[in-house]
């Protein structure tokens, strides 16, 4: 019988291991959680994390730039994380419904940074709409 038991013991260990902090709620429950997800996958390159932070219609209009990494992936990643380096935050929020739209200060960004974001809720996520 315990030879029957060992594999058992390892799949229910297995099961409980660390969740990937995109897959949950928390990563776009609300607009500042929204964008701290956006600054950590611009700076980490994860372009899989990246493309959650945005509404399906923001891609549909090319305002994520995904066809930028399509043809040029490191020039688009060296022009993202340029306007999103240094000290980071949300500054003049304005909610309006389901949307909001904020001032991000960025001293020591490129060019002053992203400038500003709207965000839109989504099936209870804050996503972004456009910038």
């Amino acid at each position: 019988m315990r030879p029957f038991l060992a594999p058992l013991l390892l799949l229910a260990g297995c099961s409980g291991g660390p969740k990937d902090p995109a897959a949950s709620a928390s990563a776009f429950d609300t607009v500042q959680a929204t964008f701290d997800t956006l600054v950590r996958a611009i700076r980490a390159k994860d372009l899989e994390l990246y493309k959650q932070c945005f509404t399906t219609k923001a891609h549909e209009r090319g305002e994520s730039g995904l066809a930028k990494f399509e043809q040029k992936p490191e020039e688009a990643w060296k022009e993202l994380q340029g306007m999103f380096s240094g000290p980071l935050s949300i500054k003049d929020q304005e909610t309006r419904g389901d949307t909001t739209r904020v001032s991000i200060e960025a001293p020591e960004a490129e060019g002053g940074g992203i400038g500003g974001m709207t965000f839109q809720r989504v099936d209870g996520k804050w996503l972004v709409r456009n910038w």
